[in-house]
């Protein structure tokens, strides 16, 4: 038996997960260095690395603009288990009866609850990814 055995380095997987830990300074400045020699590269690692979250860090608009995109029942899902604050914020951006929906669905008991909590927060960021490229939000 050969007792070496061959490691496998996924470079861009590991930029991805060391960007969604990293401080919004340095994930900005490393993405601008990248985006300087592989732009399509920059963009890509910028999408994958983006999680839930992220949403806050959006203008009041442009959280808007999601909302005007996305149903209220997936919107209350993706919210469950999510800092308070964030529900708050989104949910007071949102149009009363959409918010209302949103927030029955928020706080329904589902089963397999972490399996669509991850579902509805990926459709969320799909739908922020689709909007960047159309330039009406900014990722950063």
């Amino acid at each position: 038996m050969n007792s070496e055995q061959a490691v496998f380095i996924n470079g861009r997987a590991q930029v991805i997960e060391m960007l969604q830990y990293m401080e919004d300074e340095d994930r900005n400045t490393l993405l601008k260095n990248i985006r300087i020699r592989n732009p399509i590269l920059a963009n890509e690692l910028l999408e994958k690395s983006l999680v839930f979250e992220n949403i806050g860090k959006l203008s009041d608009h442009e959280i808007r603009l999601v909302i005007n995109y996305v149903q209220p029942t997936i919107m209350g899902v993706a919210l469950k288990n999510v800092n308070q604050d964030l529900q708050r914020r989104v949910l007071g951006l949102a149009q009363r009866a959409f918010a209302e929906k949103a927030y029955e669905i928020m706080i329904k008991s589902i089963g397999n609850e972490m399996t669509h909590i991850r579902k509805a927060q990926n459709k969320i960021l799909e739908t922020m990814v689709a909007l960047n490229k159309k330039k009406q939000i900014n990722l950063k």
